[in-house]
């Protein structure tokens, strides 16, 4: 997938499509995608065996399973287009979290306390909690590529924190990483 440019709508649906099968948010898509999409997702079926007709579905579905402002990032700071880039540790480890994480580099991230609710107990939903409760697997791929926008020239993960943790744990090959494309892309 290296290289591969895509529009910011194939991004969003790629998003959809990977989370159906998360732990935290994939119960999240059960009532707005057609079971056979969720099914699919769930039993491992590669995104680009998807029905072409399918991907606007999985697009839309984002932000009602979502929080539609936090959806509405990949638009705002990031671009019409996204590339398949590959990343090292220390790009990832550079990259900026978002606000709710601070906007502190992931190095710093992965060093702060975890997010704690109002009771003070680990939220649940932190990637970095959620990541100590996985076994290490030393055949871990990271299938989807992880999403990074831009804030005022510097690198924001927007999605794929968890995936981005467990890659950490074995960086024996690069980090696949949708990044906005600055120039003009040549229509079709």
């Amino acid at each position: 997938m290296l290289g591969k440019i895509v529009p910011v709508e194939e991004v969003k649906a790629r998003w959809a499509y990977a989370e159906t099968r998360s732990s935290r948010f994939g119960a999240d898509y059960d009532p707005v995608l057609p079971a056979r999409l969720v099914e699919s997702a769930r039993n491992g079926v590669p995104f680009d065996q998807i029905a072409p007709e399918d991907r606007p579905l999985l697009a839309e579905a984002l932000p009602q399973a979502r929080v539609r402002r936090f959806v509405e990032q990949v638009h705002f700071f990031g671009a019409d287009h996204f590339e398949c880039v590959h990343w090292s540790a220390s790009e990832l480890l550079n990259c900026l979290t978002l606000p709710i994480f601070g906007l502190v580099p992931i190095f710093r991230f992965l060093a702060m306390p975890h997010r704690t609710d109002a009771d003070g107990n680990v939220r649940e939903d932190d990637p970095r909690h959620v990541a100590v409760s996985l076994p290490f697997d030393r055949d871990f791929v990271v299938e989807e590529p992880v999403i990074v926008v831009r804030d005022q020239g510097h690198e924001m993960l927007l999605e794929g924190y968890l995936r981005s943790i467990l890659w950490l744990r074995n960086t024996s090959q690069p980090l696949p990483v949708w990044l906005p494309v600055t120039q003009a892309v040549p229509s079709a």
